[in-house]
């Protein structure tokens, strides 16, 4: 990290960096940043709509951490904000292993609520002690998330469109945001100025996922 940066360069510095030109000040990826105002927008919103006792208020809680969590990352540059980041990334997809797999499997609330809090600590302190784990290990959760789906649907074999249409929508937005993480990953387009970037559009592609997510579990007979 550049010296001029007083602050930030007290820390140890991340071991991820996107195309976005370091900027010498407080916010050192300024694009990478402000676009995190989807997460911020859409725990908004999902607070107001999912009651406070609710398992899936969860979802409420993953997208404000991750909104806080990559806003610290991208405004620091620092390892400390990149655990934050892809730490409160697990909150999501744990959240999607438990669901998926109590519903497949018919457990019940209180194990769904183990089974989310296993993966968010254990992946969390895998993360500590493995650093460069962290992005294939959020993949890894997807992928699982997924198998458990397949073995719901089949197991159930009530599928329709309708009731997988917000799930549909999730898969869309999440596919497009993560083609510009790549584009963004292997430099393939990096804008000189700092407005706006392939992992903002990351950003901004990927919150709302976490609103279709929860429209598509909030119906009991899903």
């Amino acid at each position: 990290m550049e010296k001029c940066d007083k602050f930030w360069s007290r820390f140890v510095p991340a071991t991820q960096r996107f195309c976005e030109d370091y900027v010498c000040g407080f916010v050192t990826h300024p694009a990478e940043t402000w676009t995190n105002i989807g997460y911020f927008v859409v725990a908004y919103f999902l607070y107001q709509h999912i009651p406070r006792h609710d398992p899936m208020r969860r979802l409420a809680l993953s997208a404000l951490c991750v909104g806080v969590g990559s806003t610290l990352f991208h405004a620091s540059g620092t390892w400390l904000g990149e655990f934050c980041d892809i730490s409160s990334m697990f909150l999501f997809s744990s959240f999607l292993i438990a669901r998926n797999w109590a519903r497949a499997f018919s457990q019940s609330p209180r194990h769904e609520t183990v089974a989310y809090w296993t993966f968010v600590v254990g992946s969390s302190a895998l993360l500590w002690w493995l650093p460069p784990v962290g992005t294939n290990l959020f993949i890894l959760h997807i992928v699982l998330a997924g198998c458990f789906e397949f073995i719901c649907l089949f197991r159930k074999r009530q599928f329709s469109f309708r009731r997988y249409r917000s799930l549909f929508v999730v898969i869309l937005f999440f596919g497009v945001a993560y083609s510009f993480w790549w584009v963004d990953r292997l430099e393939a387009w990096c804008p000189p100025t700092h407005w706006l970037t392939g992992h903002g559009l990351w950003h901004l592609f990927n919150a709302p996922c976490f609103w279709f997510a929860y429209q598509f579990y909030r119906r009991s007979d899903v």
